[in-house]
């Protein structure tokens, strides 16, 4: 029974993370190009102001209309002023921060791992939808979640400091090299210049071991999304963006939770 109320507060407690994971993705790009409504300058907006207001007309959300998962469901998807669909995100941000929270907790138990854990998931959620919509990797998200890997890993959370070194460096220079390598042979690069930053940031927290079981991963599930989007006629143009850092978030979120059993395989 306490162990229940236990991953039921964690699930509580990481929805409410999820919705503001919600703002992240909705405020972050929108801070650097002033787009969050119409006719607002760059300065008005931060992350924590104005407070949550209707994408489409800008009225104000009442406290009580902003509960995360339920107010969603209860509004069944439109805005309570105006009642115009709202976006899916809303409810899978949500859904996904307190899934996530409950999936580290059972993983990792109430330890400072499972903190840890937790953080590096929401900020690869954030990380990853703000790529799959705008196709950048924003700095001020991919720093701090390397020196963060890198502090955690002072104290070896995860692993000791000088694999999470190895791995910052070492996760910078394959992507880099490969980045460079397309442009010479290929004359065009298929990465972006935030990818590189990315995997880096995931060096820190798994240490340099994980890194070619994460880019592997990345690497077929990049392939899949590939094929899929071909048959549904999808980025059929030459050069067309397809967005790296969510396949390498995927691939550091599994490597994460399984680290144990791919340590293993490469031990056989």
């Amino acid at each position: 029974m306490v162990w229940q109320a236990i991953y039921l507060g964690v699930f509580v407690f990481g929805s409410v993370v999820g919705s503001f994971l919600n703002v992240l993705v909705y405020r972050l790009p929108s801070v650097q190009v002033a787009d969050i409504r119409p006719g607002a300058s760059q300065s008005l907006f931060y992350l924590a102001w104005p407070l949550s207001f209707c994408p489409y007309c800008a009225t104000p959300i009442k406290p009580w209309l902003n509960i995360p998962i339920i107010s969603y469901i209860i509004l069944r998807g439109k805005s309570a002023c105006c009642n115009r669909k709202l976006s899916g995100r809303y409810l899978v941000l949500e859904l996904l921060g307190g899934c996530v929270a409950i999936i580290c907790l059972y993983r990792f138990g109430l330890t400072a791992q499972f903190l840890a854990a937790c953080v590096i998931c929401w900020i690869l959620i954030t990380i990853s939808w703000i790529d799959a919509q705008r196709y950048v990797l924003p700095d001020i998200l991919t720093m701090p979640l390397l020196w963060i890997g890198v502090l955690v890993n002072l104290y070896g959370v995860f692993v000791p400091l000088e694999d999470a070194v190895i791995g910052v460096i070492g996760g910078y220079a394959i992507l880099f090299v490969i980045s460079e390598g397309s442009e010479m042979a290929l004359n065009r690069r298929v990465l972006g210049a935030g990818d590189p930053k990315l995997f880096a940031a995931i060096g820190a927290w798994l240490g340099w071991e994980l890194l070619p079981a994460v880019l592997f991963i990345a690497a077929v599930t990049s392939s899949v999304y590939g094929v899929v989007s071909h048959l549904h006629q999808r980025n059929l143009r030459s050069g067309a963006l397809v967005a790296f850092g969510p396949h390498l978030a995927f691939g550091a979120v599994v490597a994460l939770l399984f680290s144990s059993y791919l340590t293993g395989l490469y031990l056989r």
